[in-house]
Order: structure tokens, then C-alpha cells, then sequence
């Protein structure tokens, strides 16, 4: 149940772990803190008493923050911004793909690089109530879980660290509400295409048949605890990515050689789910709002057959591979009008 008066807001680190003022509301989500940030040992010692503990210390201090998770509102095409940024890949800036017909649009490109390392950005997270106030520094996101129903928004779950929780007298005042746009299920297209040599990305789409998703991108970034004169971690390190998908779909003839042929042969499959809102600007051709989850899978392995509606319903599990041609594992795009993050 929502807290009166709780909220949270947050502002993008220039140097991880130098808290900074939040600069913009975390709207669309919710989040949970777990208060106490210590790892508290009171060592049971030999001292000739029956009394078990005589004294306690602090090994190590992490902010267990939760997991950040869509409201009812769902993911937005502005604010899943930030937990790709945090859990996929920083440092990304968008690009202006229309310059002239539809400038105000901007196009954020999230492709974890094969042969060196990727880096999270990092946030300084304010979060309470009107009696008492939190600031954590250095928030990760560790994993990413993005998932869509028929009748529903795209939903979202970021597990997130930081390094320690710091009471605060207030939270950085003045942040106004902001319009965001919910990427919606029904919106969403899935498109899926043989890969090899001239293959494109986003070609066939799966039509009469997709009725919902999980991605998952697994464990990737975590904190990482080393001696440099303090409780609380200092640096992060980065996990080998398997991004898996699971895909609900209705029993067409497409879905039926997508089974009896793609994965009995398995051959790799270029596969694209693109949401699509609103129209961006009004100056020529305007751009629309889009979410796409792009990557190269094979089908790994295909659930038994259940009745909806009187239709035939099956979910194919997906596993993410490196495909030459593709040259990538998976790239997230999202284009909106968001030209810095808030």
C-alpha cells in the first residue's frame, strides 16, 4: 500500500559515490529501502561468564535499497531511461535522429560492448517521508527484468545497492511532477526473423499471436568491497551477461513453424518487441515514442500446450547468443523527447 507523503527522487553522480543533489522524481516507480545499512557482529567470547555478549562492531556497511519497481502506472518511455542506464549500460547519450523533420526526438542506445568493459552510472537516491528523510549514495542496479501482459503496461524490476544510508533534515525541494508516457503491452509488437548474412532486425512481425514477455538480463553489476580505509564498497565489478526471454504466444501456423522448424533446426533468431506511443513533435514528420528489446536467441525450449478463449496458448524460452552477422548479443532502444535526463 502506498505511504502518505513517501517519495523518492534522485540525481545522476559525476564521480560515483560523491553524493549530489536529486534533480529529478522517481514517478513511475517504487522503492523500498531496507533502513538499517550495517552488518552488525557481536563476537561470543570466553570470559568466564554465562552472559553470551559483551561487545558488538560493524564489519562492512551496504545500502540494501530493494528492488525498483514499476507502479501501476507501468515503465515510461522517459523513465526507463534510468534503470538502463544503472543496470544495462552508462554513459550513453542519445542521438537526434530526425534533425530537421522532428527535432525535439532523441534516440538512447543501450549495447554492452563484447571485448571491454561497460560501467553503470551511478545515483544519489533521496527517499522518505515528511518525518524522516534518507540520502544513498553510489546506487547500482545488479540485474534488470522487464516484462509486458495483453491489458497491461510494460512492467520493471531493478534490484539496486548503494553504499550507505545518510539521514537527511529534508529532501532537495522544488522537483516538479513530469509528463511520462506508459509503454503499453498492447502496443507492443514482436518481430522475429532468421539470422545469417543480409538478415534484418524487425522484418516479419509475429502477428495474431504475441500476448506477453519476460526479459531478463541476469546478474551484471555489483558492488565490490575492498580494503581502502572504509565500511562501505569502493568500487564495482561486471558479470558475463545471459540475457533470456520468454515468449507467450497463440498457437498460429507462424508460431507452429517457429516451433517444428526454427527450434528443431535451431537456428538463431533475430528477435525485436517494439512498444510504440504518442507522436513526439509536430514540425514535418513526427517521430513516434518507442521501446524496442532487440537480440539474437535460440529457441531453447518450448512449454506444454494450456487452453485460453478456446485458442492454444505455448511459451518459448530463449536464450541470448553472439550471432556474427548481427555482430551484437542484445541492444535496448528507446526514443523519446528526453534530450538530458532529468
Amino acid at each position: 500500500m502506498p505511504i502518505i507523503f513517501y517519495k523518492v527522487q534522485a540525481g545522476q553522480e559525476t564521480t560515483r559515490g560523491t553524493a549530489v543533489a536529486a534533480t529529478a522524481k522517481w514517478m513511475a516507480y517504487r522503492l523500498r529501502p531496507k533502513v538499517g545499512d550495517r552488518a552488525i557482529v557481536q563476537p561470543v567470547e570466553d570470559r568466564g561468564s554465562k552472559f553470551g555478549r559483551f561487545r558488538g562492531f560493524t564489519v562492512s556497511q551496504q545500502a540494501g535499497m530493494g528492488s525498483l519497481e514499476s507502479a501501476e502506472s507501468g515503465t515510461t518511455f522517459e523513465d526507463i531511461l534510468y534503470p538502463l542506464l544503472m543496470a544495462l549500460k552508462g554513459g550513453v547519450t542519445p542521438s537526434v535522429p530526425a534533425v530537421t523533420n522532428d527535432p525535439d526526438a532523441r534516440l538512447w542506445t543501450f549495447a554492452p560492448t563484447s571485448g571491454s568493459a561497460d560501467n553503470p552510472d551511478t545515483f544519489t537516491v533521496e527517499w522518505g517521508d515528511d518525518v524522516q528523510q534518507w540520502e544513498s549514495e553510489y546506487c547500482l542496479g545488479t540485474a534488470l527484468t522487464i516484462n509486458g501482459a495483453i491489458n497491461e503496461a510494460w512492467a520493471l524490476s531493478m534490484p539496486l545497492v548503494g553504499r550507505q544510508h545518510t539521514p537527511i533534515n529534508n529532501f532537495t525541494a522544488s522537483l516538479q511532477d513530469r509528463a511520462v508516457e506508459s509503454i503499453l503491452t498492447n502496443k507492443t509488437i514482436l518481430y522475429m526473423d532468421d539470422a545469417g548474412a543480409g538478415a534484418v532486425m524487425g522484418t516479419t512481425p509475429v502477428s495474431n499471436a504475441f500476448v506477453g514477455f519476460t526479459w531478463n538480463l541476469g546478474e551484471h553489476f555489483a558492488p565490490k568491497f575492498t580494503g581502502e580505509g572504509n565500511l562501505y564498497f569502493s568500487h564495482h565489478s561486471e558479470k558475463k551477461l545471459f540475457p533470456t526471454l520468454s515468449l507467450d504466444v497463440i498457437m498460429t501456423s507462424a508460431v507452429a513453424t517457429l516451433i517444428t522448424t526454427k527450434y528443431q533446426a535451431e537456428t538463431v533468431q533475430l528477435v525485436r518487441l517494439k512498444g510504440t506511443g504518442s507522436t513526439i513533435g509536430s514540425n514535418g514528420v513526427s517521430l513516434t515514442r518507442h521501446a524496442q528489446i532487440d537480440g539474437a536467441y535460440r529457441i531453447i525450449d518450448v512449454s506444454s500446450l494450456e487452453e485460453e478463449d478456446g485458442l492454444t496458448r505455448v511459451t518459448m524460452e530463449l536464450a541470448a547468443e553472439y550471432e556474427s552477422n548481427y555482430a551484437k548479443l542484445i541492444e535496448i532502444a528507446v526514443q523519446n523527447a528526453v534530450a538530458t535526463l532529468p
